[in-house]
């Protein structure tokens, strides 16, 4: 059975282990630590280790962020504003 993971990192966890990122030629990532592998539901959140790995490859321009649409939606929080999307 061929690996569905193409590609593979090594990333340091807080308690000094090392857990795997892994992503698959379809864009889907997984990782080897508790946090991601005890969601046993499909659609899992990004693990803090795959939230490294992408921001790193952003970083190093291997991959860009898409724009985000305007929703017009405006929050207040004490005396700042807050607007999200594009103008």
């Amino acid at each position: 059975m061929a690996d569905v993971w193409v590609e593979r990192w090594p990333v340091q966890g807080t308690s000094g282990k090392t857990w795997t990122v892994a992503r698959k030629a379809n864009g889907e990532w997984g990782c080897s630590c508790p946090a991601w592998t005890m969601k046993k539901n499909k659609g899992r959140p990004d693990c803090q280790h795959i939230l490294k790995i992408k921001l790193q490859m952003v970083g190093e321009g291997k991959v860009s962020v898409a724009p985000t649409k305007n929703l017009g939606k405006t929050k207040t929080e004490n005396t700042r504003s807050i607007t999200f999307g594009d103008d």
